[in-house]
């Protein structure tokens, strides 16, 4: 008979383990593990794996909480690895060996005081670096891939509790680049850096339809573009960056009347009980919380903005040349359905990669993001079904792949037809972790129970 989970760890320093409640940084879910433990070091890490391959023990890693999908949900041991957050060395190649733990705020401080940063970020730098390349995390930029895209090796201990090198031109090296914390525990990561730079920004405010019929213009309008649409309005936001040489010049984001965060939050709980008022709040948003402006900074301080407060997100990865339809047709659907949708819309773009769980596989792609806040933690009431139709309108007509680390609604079949290669990484799975030992994958995926004996 298995001993108590407690029993099983108790020779673990009680400084890294513990017990409690988990959610998530926009508490759309909670979970208690049976324990929670921060190892210090690789053969800590590999003694946790050891027991829980003994005794029959599922493990999820978790990072720094903030995807807002069932990735690490489940009730047996949860690992955080925040304590192996160090950056080994940048060699001549500049490619950068970095423990798994390390945030990416913590990464780009580090890479900066070498000389170095990463060549791209997404909206925020709280993820720890082996969480952002589990998910295939992405900036912005048509020639700039996710951050799984720039990783060469990746250092992992697998269920049979040994550490594994895996590098570029290894079998599975595209499994596990892009390894949704299911096929062991990533505990260094190597990747391509380049030389610290800046980037001056410009933010401009445009209509709908102006942005859709230019769109290739300011797509390559500069190395990074984006945009943002307040639904219920004909207005955009667009914010192109590229590298720069000129000297720092700090422009806040943020109009001179700006309304406080706690205000606008304020008044979208308010949206909760009366959704009419959301095309009121939105054009609000428009005008005190948006303005135009131009700021040069370095890369990181650029590429990240302020996320304000709680919200559900669904994101989805189409062909770039579906941009325009996409976003039309999402429209259309806000507006015959009769949903009331907060600001903003996101758009993103995004190059192609080889990584087989990456969005991107093969093709460069538009991301559309959706996004509805849950001021005070309250959720609006339509939220649901709106994402439910979001994702079907972007799976069905525009050919599109979920962000997995945000909810999709997805089919285990629509998931099968969305990404070529998941057939591949499931074999990959039962190769290096044949009891389903690490993650969520039955939950991900949509799988059956019976999957593992199931012949793929």
């Amino acid at each position: 008979m298995r001993p108590p989970i407690c029993e099983i760890f108790e020779d673990i320093p009680k400084d890294a383990r513990s017990s409690g409640p988990i959610s998530n940084w926009s508490r759309t879910f909670d979970f208690t593990p049976s324990i929670i433990l921060k190892p210090y070091a690789i053969f800590q890490v590999q003694q946790i794996v050891e027991r829980c391959s003994r005794y029959g023990l599922r493990i999820s890693v978790i990072g720094s909480g903030h995807s807002p999908s069932h990735l690490v949900k489940q009730k047996d041991v949860l690992v955080s690895i925040d304590r192996l957050d160090k950056v080994l060395e940048v060699d001549e190649n500049d490619v950068a060996t970095i423990e798994g733990g390390i945030t990416l705020n913590q990464l780009n401080i580090s890479l900066q005081k070498r000389g170095y940063a990463l060549p791209v970020l997404g909206s925020i730098s709280e993820q720890t670096i082996s969480g952002a390349i589990a998910t295939a995390t992405h900036g912005t930029g048509i020639n700039f891939g996710t951050l799984s895209s720039y990783v060469t090796g990746v250092e992992a201990i697998l269920a049979d509790g040994k550490l594994h090198t895996i590098q570029d031109g290894d079998r599975h090296f595209n499994a596990f680049r892009s390894n949704l914390g299911m096929l062991g525990i990533v505990v260094r990561v190597s990747m391509k850096v380049e030389k610290s730079f800046k980037l001056k920004a410009t933010q401009k405010l445009d209509k709908f339809d102006n942005v859709l019929d230019h769109l290739d213009e300011l797509l390559y309008k500069g190395e990074h573009t984006r945009f943002w649409w307040a639904p219920h309005t004909d207005d955009v936001v667009t914010w192109t960056a590229s590298r720069t040489n000129e000297p720092l010049q700090n422009t806040s984001p943020q109009p001179p009347n700006a309304m406080s965060k706690s205000t606008y939050e304020n008044l979208l709980y308010g949206t909760t009980f009366v959704p009419s008022l959301v095309p009121i709040v939105n054009r609000m948003w428009l005008r005190r919380m948006i303005h135009e402006y131009t700021t040069v900074d370095h890369s990181f301080n650029v590429f990240n903005f302020d996320c304000l407060f709680h919200q559900d997100v669904s994101e989805w990865a189409i062909p770039k040349e579906k941009c325009a339809d996409a976003m039309r047709a999402l429209r259309h659907m806000i507006t015959s359905k009769g949903y009331k949708v907060h600001a903003s819309v996101e758009v993103r773009f995004t190059k192609r990669d080889n990584v087989w769980m990456s969005p991107c596989f093969e093709r460069d792609v538009c991301y559309i993001g959706v996004i509805m806040f849950r001021p005070h933690d309250r959720a609006m009431p339509s939220q649901v079904r709106y994402f439910r139709d979001f994702c079907h309108l972007m799976l069905t007509r525009f050919d599109g792949r979920p962000h997995l680390a945000k909810p999709h609604h997805t089919s285990s079949g629509g998931l099968h037809r969305a990404f070529p290669m998941l057939n591949e990484f499931l074999k990959v799975k039962k190769q290096v972790d044949p009891t389903d030992m690490f993650g969520n994958v039955r939950g991900i995926f949509r799988l059956e129970k019976k999957w593992l004996k199931a012949k793929l």
